[in-house]
């Protein structure tokens, strides 16, 4: 499950869930702040990957689009402003 917050998200944020069962119950937060962009997972057990590479938490620097996986196979596209 993710958890989206920042502007246009409203003051309590957003859930999204998927249909892997890799998918912790509670795997991924995911703050907007104007341009910039952090990832935090939430002692996920099988993991959140960025761009093919493992992370705890980490801001998105670079403009474009980023690969996120989360688990076995669930993936989001995420695109990045600049």
């Amino acid at each position: 499950m993710l958890y989206i917050s920042g502007p246009g998200f409203g003051d309590s944020g957003r859930v999204i869930s998927g249909p892997d069962m890799a998918v912790s119950r509670k795997h991924l937060e995911i703050e907007v702040s104007y341009a910039k962009v952090y990832l935090k997972d939430c002692d996920s057990t099988n993991g959140t990957f960025l761009n093919g590479r493992s992370i705890d938490e980490i801001e998105i620097k670079e403009p474009g689009k980023h690969l996120l996986r989360l688990g076995e196979s669930f993936t989001l596209e995420l695109i990045a402003g600049e």
